[in-house]
């Protein structure tokens, strides 16, 4: 397989495509009101730009990313700007998760570090506006496909309050669609709403920090409310409920796994004729109490099909099934929870 050569990869950056030996500029936008310079950045004077769209970024994949850098170096340049905060520091407007995992070479892979970035960091410094530095990291990690809603809610808000864009240039220059760019919003407005917002530039969080709420543990939110209407509960019991869980998963620092519990089990015991509201303090209570932990398990196939018809048998989630069994074969081994 042929592999690009360092020239072609900020090209494509660039928006760039191959015309012989030469390439053509195809894609221009915010980003193109200049083509950059490149050079290389003491690791020491970058920094997270604070129009870095990109709120959060995931450690594993963080740490994969350093392991592929430390074994064939970095593959596409940051993009920066000049820092107005910090003089003769740059701040990353593409590239944060890259530049996450060169700064874990330090302590990872610290030859590494000194192999490929003795005299800097490749970057490629442009002179963007702010607005102009959130589009264009907006589109880039759009395209990436990696962004959370609320990240992509809170990119357009800033948008349209601080910098007066409509709703419908955003769409134009971000080439979504509208509905996707409506639901980023409403779940980012959801979410401030109980004053929980996507944490800003910084090393990256810890997963169950408090005030933050997982993408997932959101997403899961709104389907409880769906599949309480779909129970017949009420239109305002089921919002309560929805509004209660992301309340507590920000407070709590509960994880997406521990939502999915809550999820559920409220559904499960809504079924059974319970309140929703209270369903989802009880098993909130219960779950933070009991610190649940996720892990990947490997068991004989049989297992699995046992437990899964119990589920169906008794009417609940696969997860419940399977503490139930854990908890009986502990107790008839003489191990008490």
């Amino acid at each position: 397989m042929r592999i690009a050569t360092l020239r072609e990869r900020i090209c494509y950056t660039l928006g760039a495509e191959r015309l012989g030996n030469s390439f053509k500029l195809h894609r221009p936008s915010l980003m193109m009101s200049a083509i950059g310079r490149l050079r290389r950045v003491p690791l020491e004077k970058l920094r997270i730009s604070a129009y870095n769209v990109r709120t959060k970024v995931d450690e594993e994949k963080v740490l994969q990313l350093m392991e592929s850098i430390a074994n064939i170096g970095l593959q596409q340049p940051l993009v920066v700007m000049p820092s107005k905060e910090v003089p003769g520091a740059d701040d990353g407007v593409i590239g944060r998760r890259r530049l996450e995992a060169i700064r874990r070479l330090r302590e990872g892979r610290p030859g590494a570090l000194e192999k490929w970035f003795s005299s800097g960091v490749p970057c490629l410094v442009r002179d963007f506006t702010p607005r102009e530095a959130i589009m264009a990291s907006l589109v880039e990690n759009l395209q990436r496909g990696d962004l959370r809603p609320e990240e992509v809610g809170e990119a357009v808000n800033r948008l349209q309050v601080e910098y007066g864009m409509s709703l419908e240039d955003v769409v134009a220059q971000v080439k979504v669609e509208m509905g996707y760019i409506k639901r980023a919003l409403e779940m980012y407005y959801e979410l401030t709403k109980h004053g929980l917002t996507p944490s800003r530039p910084g090393r990256p969080p810890k997963r169950g920090r408090r005030g933050e709420v997982p993408a997932v543990a959101a997403k899961l939110a709104s389907r409880l409310e769906e599949q309480l209407a779909t129970a017949g509960v009420d239109e305002r019991r089921a919002e309560l409920a929805k509004k209660l869980l992301i309340k507590e998963t920000g407070e709590r620092g509960l994880s997406g796994k521990a939502v999915e519990l809550v999820v559920r089990g409220a559904v499960e015991r809504v079924r059974r004729g319970e309140d929703p509201v209270r369903a989802v303090r009880e098993l909130v209570e219960r779950i933070s109490s009991e610190k649940y932990k996720t892990r990947v398990i490997t068991l004989p196939a049989k297992f699995f099909d046992l437990i899964a018809a119990l589920a169906v048998e008794k009417r609940v989630s696969f997860d419940r099934m399977l503490e139930e069994v854990v908890r009986a074969g502990l107790k008839a081994m003489g191990i008490e929870l």
